[in-house]
């Protein structure tokens, strides 16, 4: 992503490396580059604080909730984030989560579903999926994917190589908001992007762009039952760079903006299924 990366693939002790979709990035197999050694603390603590609210205050997380009381009040201009507005009713099912450690997983039907393979080994998530139990909900959600896609200003798009999934968490305020990551499997490319990110990689029409790298963050945030709005976060800004967990990397990190709750995954390849039938939900 950087020629950071890019140094440290092509020496002699370069680290292979994977990025999971589940986790904070790029997550190295050896500790031989400073990079790999941040990247493998931050997947630690991650595993550390999913599922829970984080204990104290950091720079990082402080940036994130003050994104998320700027976008409460509908501030119009917040520094280094572009803000799209949308007004659909939000299923109440999806409204005042307050309080509850595992509201999504008791929101979720009990039957799992296996997430799809592609390539005969490729799988996105070892884990299963499960489904809302709210029909609305469910449609609900798959289509904040689309939303994310049509309001990129073309930036994004929806595959298994771009936009495919999100984490979910709930605010100190009870309001459901999902942190959505893009760009998650660019072509790897001995110039650009000489870094292996596995099965999942391979077969990539994603050709790496480190501005739109940055801007892979996107935020949607329910606001009340008729109002939500979509954050999407120049991590480039300097305003933002504090939220990072990698820089190189432009990752960040639901729990810094709330309460974890689960993955969400989306395939719009599934055009055989119905919209709703396209999205998985993996409780925490």
């Amino acid at each position: 992503m950087t020629a950071m990366i890019a140094s440290a693939t092509k020496t002699a002790t370069a680290t292979k490396m994977t990025w999971p979709p589940y986790s904070f990035g790029y997550i190295s197999r050896s500790r031989t580059t400073s990079l790999a050694a941040r990247t493998h603390a931050a997947h630690a603590a991650r595993a550390t604080v999913a599922g829970r609210a984080t204990a104290t205050c950091t720079p990082r997380t402080a940036r994130a909730r003050q994104l998320i009381e700027a976008l409460r009040r509908q501030d119009e201009v917040i520094d280094g984030v572009r803000v799209v507005q949308l007004k659909s009713s939000i299923p109440r099912e999806l409204l005042h989560a307050h309080g509850a450690s595992h509201w999504l997983r008791d929101e979720c039907h009990w039957r799992e579903k296996t997430l799809p393979k592609f390539d005969d080994v490729c799988h996105m998530d070892s884990r299963r999926g499960r489904r809302h139990r709210c029909r609305r909900a469910q449609r609900f959600l798959a289509t904040l994917f689309q939303q994310v896609a049509v309001n990129s200003n073309g930036l994004i798009s929806l595959n298994r190589f771009d936009l495919f999934h999100g984490h979910a968490f709930v605010t100190a305020h009870g309001a459901l908001g999902i942190l959505f990551h893009a760009k998650e499997y660019p072509a790897y490319d001995e110039d650009s992007f000489p870094v292996d990110l596995g099965f999942c990689q391979k077969n990539s029409i994603l050709p790496y762009d480190e501005t739109e790298a940055s801007m892979r963050t996107v935020l949607w945030l329910g606001i009340d039952n008729e109002t939500s709005v979509f954050a999407y976060i120049n991590t480039a800004a300097a305003a933002n760079r504090v939220m990072l967990t990698v820089p190189e990397l432009h990752t960040t990190y639901e729990g810094d903006f709330g309460q974890v709750q689960g993955d969400i995954y989306y395939f719009d390849c599934l055009r055989n299924r119905r919209i709703s039938e396209r999205l998985f939900i993996i409780p925490r």
